[in-house]
């Protein structure tokens, strides 16, 4: 399964770096895409990390891929203001793709309209962008084949939930099992 990693400048690192090395230790293919058009080299997270596009987002075919993931961070306005980034999410979406954001990324999703009844959970702040859906007291929400997270301190529960809904329950303890990840109660 190949997923599309959105970004510009202003990213957050944890969320964006993260979250794609759990992906890909899962076996997921996860192209990074730049939301710019020019021939920019690396993108900067809003904490420095820099990360070398595989693709720009002019240059998708949704065709490609099985999921969108939009990482949140300081970016999360420009894409969610970006007309261009609406029109792909929506395309992903009516595509019946696996879609998934976390912190203040699901904002992106609300402004491109796909979140009307949906349960989700994001950063405090950002419930305007989602007026029509159902935000939730958990930190990471699956409804249907939207997936969202709270923010930064959830990457790794986020990712196995990402996981989980795309290869299964068996891949994603596979993934909790080899990086040593264990809740409070599982120790």
């Amino acid at each position: 399964m190949r997923i599309l990693c959105l970004l510009s400048e202003g990213f957050e690192d944890l969320e964006a770096v993260g979250t794609v090395a759990l992906l890909r230790r899962a076996g997921l293919s996860v192209d990074y895409a730049s939301v710019y058009g020019d021939n920019r080299k690396a993108l900067e997270g809003s904490y420095g990390t820099m990360v070398m596009p595989d693709r720009r987002m002019e240059s998708i075919d949704i065709d490609d891929y099985d999921g969108l993931f939009v990482p949140g961070g300081p970016h999360a306005k420009n894409l969610r203001d970006d007309e261009n980034v609406l029109s792909l999410v929506r395309r992903f979406h009516e595509a019946n793709k696996w879609m998934a954001a976390i912190c203040a990324a699901p904002s992106v999703f609300g402004r491109a309209g796909i979140m009307d009844g949906v349960r989700y959970i994001s950063f405090p702040g950002t419930e305007s962008y989602l007026p029509h859906a159902k935000r939730m007291p958990d930190s990471v929400v699956c409804d249907g084949k939207v997936i969202t997270g709270k923010g930064a301190g959830v990457v790794i529960e986020f990712a196995l939930a990402i996981i989980e809904a795309l290869l299964g329950k068996d891949k994603a303890g596979d993934v909790k099992h080899r990086i040593q990840y264990m809740k409070d109660e599982e120790k």
